[in-house]
């Protein structure tokens, strides 16, 4: 579940923020800035815990190794993306900690958490696609078979009547 915290922190520390441009609330903002930062740290450690990830579910059948590869691509980028907000949120939390948050600062600080969260979004996309082979681009649903109960009743389909 810790590999969900950089996704879901992230669009939780940007609502906060936009919440606090909508405001004007310097409290909510540095409030959202502690968050981002809370994030990027979080994100390390998901990041790091990947490889041990990998050498346990590499092995497995229906494990896509070359979704694993894309994976680990898109979150090197994405931990960069985040501790690169997670850095900036930092500053504007140390530089403003007696004065209002600017509008310029909280406002990069936005943007570059909403192209994380796209980077993001996309690294958690590969990581589903890894166990789950329903998501990959080309999979084809085997043919179902289904048997209905009623048919399998040895004395053939069964009727209800209305005082059962």
């Amino acid at each position: 579940m810790l590999n969900h915290v950089p996704i879901i922190g992230l669009i939780f520390a940007t609502l906060l923020l936009v919440y606090s441009l909508a405001r004007k609330s310097t409290e909510v903002a540095r409030a959202s800035f502690i968050l981002y930062v809370l994030v990027a740290l979080a994100t390390v450690i998901v990041y790091f815990s990947g490889h041990g990830a990998r050498a346990i579910v590499v092995n497995l059948p229906e494990i896509s190794k070359p979704m694993i590869e894309l994976h680990e691509d898109g979150a090197l980028v994405s931990l960069t993306a985040i501790l690169i907000v997670g850095i900036a949120a930092l500053a504007g939390f140390i530089f403003v900690r007696s004065k209002p948050v600017s509008r310029k600062l909280a406002v990069l600080v936005l943007v570059l958490s909403i192209l994380a969260s796209l980077s993001v979004g996309y690294t958690g996309s590969l990581g589903g696609k890894i166990h789950h082979p329903e998501l990959r681009p080309g999979f084809v649903a085997p043919p179902e078979h289904i048997e209905h109960p009623q048919s399998q009743h040895p004395s053939g389909p069964r009727v209800h009547d209305a005082g059962e």
